[in-house]
C-alpha cells in the first residue's frame, strides 16, 4: 500500500465529502431545479471540482498542467449516480499517488488574454502544491454547494464546506474549552 501524506489524504476525504453529498441531494436540487435560483446548481459546481482533479490527474503522467483544458462532462453535472462513479474513480486514482511524487516538478499552464488575443502563461509548481490548489479550490466550491443545498432545504453535514485547516482548530479549541458544569 502506498503511504499518504495529508496533502493526498486531505483531498481524497474532500472527494469523499462530496459522494457523500451526492446521496442526500435530490436530482432536483443537483441539477438547480424546484425553486432555486442559481445560475450554476450543485451539479455544476461539482463537475467543476471534479475537472480540475482530472486536469491535475492527466497532467500528472506529462508534467504539464492546464486547469482551462477540462472535460466538462455534462452528464456528470446533472447525474448524480455519473457524479458518484466519476469522483470514486478520482479517488482511485488519487490513492495511487506515492509520495516520493510529491516533490516532482510540473509546469503548470493558463489560458489569458494579452492584447485581445489568447495566449498560454506558464508557471513552474510541483505536485504537492497543485495538491494544495486543488484542496482550497474543492473547499471553496463546497461552499457554495452547501449554500446551494441549504437554498433548496437540504441539510449537509457542518463540516461540508469548511477547509481542513478551520475544522482541526474548532476540535483544538473545542478540545481545549472549560466544560460546564
Amino acid at each position: 500500500m502506498i503511504r499518504q501524506t495529508g496533502h493526498i489524504a486531505d483531498n481524497v476525504d474532500l472527494i469523499r465529502q462530496g459522494i457523500a453529498v451526492l446521496a442526500v441531494v435530490g436530482p432536483d436540487a443537483y441539477r438547480g431545479e424546484g425553486g432555486t435560483d442559481a445560475a450554476s446548481p450543485i451539479g455544476a459546481h461539482f463537475r467543476h471540482v471534479l475537472d480540475h482533479y482530472l486536469a491535475f490527474l492527466d497532467g500528472l503522467s506529462t508534467g504539464v498542467l492546464n486547469y482551462d483544458v477540462r472535460q466538462r462532462d455534462s452528464l456528470v453535472e446533472r447525474d448524480t449516480a455519473a457524479a458518484a462513479r466519476a469522483a470514486e474513480d478520482i479517488v482511485v486514482r488519487m490513492e495511487k499517488i506515492p509520495d516520493l511524487q510529491l516533490s516532482q516538478s510540473i509546469r503548470v499552464s493558463a489560458n489569458v488574454i494579452e492584447d485581445g488575443k489568447s495566449v498560454v502563461d506558464w508557471s513552474g509548481s510541483t505536485v504537492q502544491r497543485e495538491l494544495m490548489y486543488l484542496l482550497s479550490h474543492t473547499v471553496h466550491h463546497y461552499a457554495i454547494i452547501r449554500l446551494l443545498a441549504t437554498q433548496a432545504g437540504v441539510e449537509l453535514d457542518a463540516d461540508f464546506g469548511v477547509a481542513p485547516s478551520t475544522i482541526a482548530h474548532r476540535r483544538l479549541h473545542e478540545a481545549c474549552a472549560p466544560s460546564a458544569g
